[in-house]
């Protein structure tokens, strides 16, 4: 009941017309619109923008989103107490969870660490983008930490909010008592992201993607988003409302991991467990026992799923007592292993009461460059079979 309540007692006060400004203005050139798909994105995403802003509508939609909550809490059913790797758009896996266990899940936004809603504006395809296109999230381009910079027309996070996307944020000793106490150990340091605390509502379907051609020389199928059948608006009855987790991962396009070189594997692993500790870290701070997750940094920031998906298996595990469902939902539209890299190290690992001290469903040995390691080990560098195609990941 408590979610219902925070869903009637949102707050409405954003600069609505400098988001319509700036939306605007950041219209996509004709030719770049029309080859990249972001002129129609950018068309459909003012919609969003509208519903969001517009006292009425958005009223309408809080509205609905609560009665929705009220409704399936009485139907409820109690979390698996698993993680769930699921080949499923986000959206669709979030809304099913909240009717089935009525409770609001908390949504990785794999988000860029300097623009708000990376190129959700501009009318960008990628994760981040997706998920604001959808939903009321744009709202939060008033919040605290975000500022409007005149100079290049967009809106920036402060110093401070890109070190909590990055999770260079240490939590603050208050922060560290009541993680030690939820978490029943003492922690003498931990880091967090950004985590808001007022839900968002989802009120929009996903980007529908359809075949249009085969590689000839592959044979796999091209895939093409459709304009007329992407981000319908959803049924009353499946307007739902989330939790918005943003966190940044490394950027890789311009940057290459050598996987022979110690020093280097030490560096890029301890930075990928110190920003997915700090999400379920954050997550545990605030009371949240489910979310709904994803293939994070493995698509335009070209991280190695293999290495994310088995640092995301070792953090889970450490705190696997305190969650009552994790969900990976990940679709391969481009011929992508990201659904079976993380299938195979994630799926199906033991939450909440049925979490034990083995619960690794495949041998799995702990990073030695983490947080809480030593450091004495050698680290476990991937196969040549794992990394024959590293980048690969979905970016839906």
């Amino acid at each position: 009941m408590r979610a219902y309540r925070e869903l009637r007692h949102l707050p409405n006060s954003i600069p609505l017309s400098k988001i319509k400004e700036v939306h605007s203005y950041s219209r996509p050139g004709f030719l770049l619109g029309i080859f990249s798909g972001n002129g129609w994105r950018h068309k459909s995403m003012e919609k969003t923008i509208d519903h969001s802003t517009d006292p009425k509508l958005y009223n309408e939609l809080k509205s609905h989103a609560a009665e929705n909550l009220k409704a399936w809490e009485k139907e409820k059913v109690e979390p698996p107490q698993k993680v769930e790797v699921v080949c499923r758009d986000f959206g669709d896996a979030a809304l099913e969870a909240t009717k089935k266990h009525g409770r609001i899940y908390p949504i990785l936004n794999m988000a860029n660490s300097l623009f708000p809603g990376g190129a959700a504006l501009e009318g960008g395809s990628a994760q981040e983008e997706n998920m604001w296109h959808r939903s009321s999230c744009v709202r939060s381009l008033g919040s605290r930490g975000i500022y409007y910079d005149e100079t290049q027309k967009c809106f920036l996070y402060d110093e401070h909010a890109r070190r909590l996307l990055t999770a260079e944020e240490q939590m603050s000793p208050e922060e560290l008592e009541s993680l030690g106490i939820r978490r029943g150990i003492k922690i003498p340091q931990a880091y967090k992201v950004f985590m808001n605390d007022e839900p968002q509502i989802c009120f929009r379907g996903p980007e529908i993607l359809v075949p249009t051609s085969s590689d000839e020389l592959t044979s796999k199928k091209q895939f093409v988003a459709d304009s007329a059948l992407s981000f319908t608006f959803l049924p009353k009855n499946k307007i739902f409302p989330f939790y918005e987790l943003r966190s940044a991962a490394p950027e890789l396009v311009d940057r290459t991991i050598d996987f022979k070189n110690e020093d280097s594997v030490r560096e890029y692993t301890q930075d990928l467990s110190r920003r997915i500790g700090a999400q379920l870290d954050t997550l545990i701070l605030k009371g949240k026992t489910d979310a709904i997750m994803g293939a994070w940094g493995c698509g335009s920031f070209k991280n190695n799923p293999e290495v994310v998906a088995k640092i995301y298996s070792e953090e889970i595990e450490k705190r696997a007592q305190h969650f009552q469902h994790i969900i990976f939902p990940i679709i391969d539209a481009e011929h992508r292993p990201n659904f079976e890299v993380f299938k195979k190290h994630l799926d199906g690992i033991k939450l909440g009461n049925f979490a034990t001290k083995s619960n690794t469903k495949t041998p799995v040995e702990l990073n030695p460059y983490g947080l809480y390691a030593q450091g004495t080990k050698k680290v476990q560098i991937p196969s040549k079979e794992e990394l024959s195609d590293p980048w690969k990941c979905t970016i839906l």
